[in-house]
């Protein structure tokens, strides 16, 4: 319908704004009813360590996975903000993120936001990013679990939305299910 197509081009470009978590919008065509957007090249994390598996880069991928696992998590917090802290990815699996393993300047993307659903508190994002990417590749390969740590995903929720705006959302995190992990970080932070 128009008024579905017309959400998701708002979508893309409040998403697309610098620094974007999306394609670039292109244009709208209403005569076809369709609209263009940027290409983004490079596979999503879960083809990338597929790729990486079958080339035999376990190590490479090992040493990859902090700076993919903060690089998605930073990306999620972003769209979660963007979307006033109440829409987040429904499934922010491996398959809904682009990070470049080879270009740390230009930043991940999310391959659609077409899945989303409510999402209020932080440790709501969190658990369904733990859930979806973290404990998804974890399953399959058991050698990256915890290189990913609490910490970096704290740091990641902080350059995300910035000292000033992400203090607030870990304290009031710190009073949840990761109460000790945020409190720890925050003391950290404040030093």
């Amino acid at each position: 319908s128009f008024a579905a197509l017309r959400e998701e081009v708002n979508w893309l470009l409040a998403c697309g704004a610098p620094p974007p978590l999306v394609e670039q919008f292109g244009g709208y065509f209403g005569e076809w009813g369709m609209f263009t957007e940027e290409f983004i090249p490079g596979d999503d994390v879960e083809r990338q360590v597929a790729r990486l598996l079958r080339q035999g880069e376990a190590r490479r991928l090992e040493l990859l996975w902090p700076f993919v696992g903060w690089t998605a998590v930073e990306c999620h917090v972003r769209f979660w903000d963007r979307a006033n802290r109440h829409l987040a990815l429904r499934n922010p699996s491996p398959a809904a993120f682009i990070v470049p393993s080879h270009d740390y300047q230009t930043g991940a993307r999310l391959v659609s936001i077409s899945d989303r659903s409510p999402c209020t508190t932080f440790d709501e994002l969190l658990d369904r990013f733990d859930a979806a990417f973290l404990e998804k590749v974890g399953q399959a390969r058991p050698e990256l679990v915890g290189k990913v740590s609490d910490e970096m995903i704290f740091s990641a929720a902080v350059e995300a939305l910035g000292p000033e705006r992400a203090i607030p959302v870990l304290e009031e995190a710190s009073s949840g299910k990761r109460a000790i992990a945020v409190s720890t970080f925050l003391d950290k932070l404040r030093v």
